[in-house]
């Protein structure tokens, strides 16, 4: 991973001392993202239609046992529909990150460096946004927290993410982490002309309360909690065994547990 630069540093802590908000994280698709996501679509289907025999046989053959199995034969395929894409989302990510490595830092989107840093961002978010969509349409809970991990999602064990957004590059989540519903984590934001990504570090025992807004660069110690419909700024520091509530979080109480 390489260094954040000085001039960076500097802005960084420019945006921590004015405690910037979260704007907006909304990238675009492009027309080499939208190529690109076509092409490995397909590249899934093909995957899907080498299980072409059993259909071949089912209209052939008209065996009752064929019959029978057609249902488990088509969620079957979903399956392996939903874990091809995700193979290929980590195959494209993993190359794309060989070429241009992820780099920390505020970039200026009107120079060629800022440029050529959000047009690979956009390609390996719109990988990583479909597969864990698609896992999160699937019925059973953890199946976003596998397609995570195969995109090297840093997350510990036992972590609750219920439905919360979260992206997948620069955030470290500890053991024993609950975010609760619609919590949203983006390690990037577009700030006026800048293109911002900085780590977010959530330690073990960490709580974040539903609808909480965690800006990049943020560091939530251990057994802290944001409160619900709480955010943070950009590089906020929350310490640790405190409530923390607020737009951003600037007011905090002690978690006090009663007999």
């Amino acid at each position: 991973m390489n260094e954040i630069q000085k001039s960076d540093k500097d802005k960084i802590n420019e945006l921590i001392n004015n405690r910037i908000p979260i704007t907006t994280s909304n990238i675009p698709i492009d027309k080499n993202s939208f190529v690109m996501f076509i092409c490995f679509f397909w590249g899934t289907i093909i995957i899907i239609l080498t299980n072409y025999w059993y259909f071949n046989l089912l209209f052939t053959q008209h065996n009752i046992f064929l019959y029978l199995f057609l249902p488990l034969n088509l969620y079957g395929n979903i399956w392996l529909f939903v874990f091809s894409s995700a193979v290929f989302s980590t195959f494209f990510i993993r190359i794309l990150k060989k070429i241009h490595p992820i780099k920390e830092g505020i970039f200026d989107l009107n120079t060629k460096e800022g440029k050529k840093e959000f047009n690979y961002y956009k390609l390996r978010f719109w990988f990583s946004y479909y597969a864990i969509w698609l896992g999160r349409a699937m019925p059973l809970p953890w199946v976003d927290y596998v397609i995570m991990k195969m995109l090297s999602s840093k997350i510990g064990k036992n972590v609750c993410l219920y439905d919360s957004w979260m992206d997948t590059e620069l955030i470290e989540i500890g053991d024993f982490v609950m975010t609760s519903l619609n919590t949203v984590l983006v390690s990037h934001i577009i700030y006026n002309n800048y293109f911002i990504q900085l780590r977010i570090i959530i330690e073990k025992n960490a709580i974040t309360g539903g609808q909480s807004i965690i800006a990049p660069g943020t560091y939530i110690e251990e057994g802290a909690i944001l409160g619900a419909s709480s955010s943070t700024y950009i590089g906020q520091r929350l310490k640790g065994n405190l409530i923390h509530v607020g737009n951003p979080a600037l007011k905090s109480f002690p978690i006090k547990i009663g007999k």
